[in-house]
């Protein structure tokens, strides 16, 4: 790192070394994400970074610009995993929560207004629409609106008889998913960002480690009927399974 910069421009110094230091770890793309298999070493060298930030720039950080997630998102910080998977899937915001429904209904609507209003408006200018044209699809566009102003007027007044959700459902994007699996634990679903990169901490299990789970899976297959596909079983008076969850 040049130390001549580093009071001027700490983040963009960082941010540049991480980019820097990840050329030398294989990295998988799913979808638009980027996903770079690291080690321990790189994982404290980002602990570094996380903190010369923090000194830098506050310790509350994590919602402002300069924060470490700004530039990289960490799956598991504190432990390895030693198996993953990574899938294509697809994803949505939703919220639930009354309250918090309650409280965004304006702001929705506020979002919907202008958005409806600015893409109908690039349309028009990409597609050379005339101006007559023009009028009558925007004077469309306020009739849109003021029709849903009425629906969100009616939610107002019955939404304590209503299920209010907010979801974007209907724009679901292809988006990138992590399985991986920590001491026997699996934890599926991680979403994989896509405008920072995402570093995984992986550790291959010791071969000592690997031979007692295969002799574990051996010891159960000589007790277990398979019922279909995958599925397995085997009566618990028969045979005691020792862990929780096997790896893969």
């Amino acid at each position: 790192m040049n130390k001549n910069n580093y009071e001027m421009s700490l983040f963009d110094e960082i941010k540049e070394e991480v980019h820097k230091l990840l050329e030398f770890y294989p990295y998988e793309k799913v979808v638009d994400s980027t996903l770079y298999i690291v080690d321990e070493e790189l994982i404290k060298k980002l602990d570094t970074f996380n903190k010369d930030l923090n000194i830098k720039y506050g310790d509350d950080i994590t919602a402002k610009k300069y924060s470490l997630a700004n530039i990289v998102k960490i799956i598991n910080p504190l432990e390895p995993c030693n198996w993953y998977n990574t899938y294509k899937g697809v994803s949505w915001k939703q919220v639930n929560d009354t309250e918090k429904v309650l409280l965004r209904l304006d702001s929705e609507f506020a979002k919907y207004k202008n958005k409806i209003r600015k893409f109908t408006k690039k349309q028009i200018k990409e597609k050379n629409i005339p101006e007559d044209k023009e009028l009558l699809i925007m004077d469309n566009i306020e009739d849109e609106i003021i029709q849903a102003e009425k629906e969100l007027v009616y939610i107002k007044e019955n939404f304590d008889e209503l299920d209010v959700r907010i979801s974007t459902y209907f724009e679901r994007i292809d988006s990138a998913f992590l399985s991986y699996v920590i001491n026997k634990k699996r934890k599926s679903n991680q979403n994989l960002r896509k405008t920072v990169v995402n570093v995984l901490w992986f550790k291959e299990l010791s071969q000592n480690d690997k031979t007692r789970t295969d002799n574990e899976l051996q010891k159960y297959f000589k007790f277990a009927t398979r019922a279909f596909g995958d599925i397995f079983y085997t009566k618990k008076s028969e045979y005691e399974r020792p862990l929780k969850d096997s790896n893969k």
